[in-house]
């Protein structure tokens, strides 16, 4: 079943930067009502001046607030019911990320992830589901991810969350058919955005070739919620990967992993033995 996006009102979370600002830049001409939530409110308002420069006719509404407390979203989803009205199409764009082996990350991290990438987002579902059943048209896009279908080592909790996102899409899929109601996932393969600006991609990223723009995901990611596919990956290399991996024997596939692992933990006691000399001795880190 098509989705259309003309004259709706559509929410998008983690509008202030990367996947879900160029969304909200892709969907301006189109849209009724752009809603655009973000933690960031600076951010917000700067893409809300910038959107209404460019494309008077939607309104748009920015509106800051943090996804991980439960408390502020349901404060959000009452705001828009009863400021804006019914949300046509949903995206839940926002997401964070945390690469490291489990045993080094900060627990807190952890936590503010699962409230984000899990409960924030299954709020908003719950919330704005009901009102597009009853009209019999509407839609949701759940950012997922590679992780959310397969797994390296460095990845556990961030694929924890991910894998609920995508079972959570897949069931939740199943359980509106028939209701006029599109329900989709995407999964992304590395993108070129600020996710990757942590000292750990050097050890644990993935390679630079898997890369694509933040405008090819959103464009193939579009592309995709028009024509109401169930999943959605953008990038032919990532997609071969996946197909590849679809087709290896589960066993070898945890063999690979754990050899991975291995490495990238001989080369993680390097990594940090050299710092540990350097801060000693004063020297600076070789670029």
């Amino acid at each position: 079943m098509k989705l259309l996006f003309k004259n709706t009102t559509i929410l998008i979370t983690g509008a202030s930067s990367g996947m879900g600002k160029e969304l909200a830049r892709s969907l301006a001409g189109e849209a009724k009502t752009l809603i655009l939530v973000a933690r960031r409110e600076n951010e917000l308002d700067a893409l809300a001046v910038e959107l209404r420069a460019s494309s008077p006719e939607p309104g748009v509404y920015p509106i800051p607030c943090d996804l991980t407390d439960l408390n502020a979203v349901n404060a959000l989803t009452s705001k828009i019911r009863d400021e804006i009205g019914d949300v046509d199409i949903l995206i839940n764009a926002a997401g964070v990320g945390q690469i490291s082996f489990l045993e080094n990350a900060p627990l807190d991290e952890i936590e503010r992830m699962i409230q984000l990438n899990v409960l924030g987002l299954t709020h908003l579902c719950h919330a704005f589901l009901p009102g597009m059943i009853e009209r019999g048209s509407g839609g949701i896009l759940n950012f997922s991810s590679f992780f959310g279908l397969r797994i390296l080592p460095g990845y556990a909790a961030y694929a924890g969350t991910k894998h609920y996102v995508t079972g959570f899409t897949e069931a939740l899929r199943a359980e509106v058919a028939g209701t006029g109601v599109v329900v989709s996932s995407v999964y992304p393969g590395p993108v070129k955005s600020a996710f990757w600006d942590t000292p750990n991609t050097e050890l644990l990223g993935p390679p630079s070739f898997l890369f694509i723009s933040v405008e090819q995901c959103v464009r193939k990611t579009l592309k995709g919620f028009r024509k109401g596919r169930a999943r959605i990956v953008p990038g032919i290399r990532i997609n071969l990967l996946l197909t590849f991996l679809a087709i290896s024997p589960a066993p070898v596939v945890r063999l690979v992993n754990a050899g991975i692992a291995r490495i990238k933990r001989v080369k993680n006691r390097k990594m940090v033995s050299a710092l540990s000399v350097q801060a000693k001795t004063g020297n600076n880190p070789i670029n």
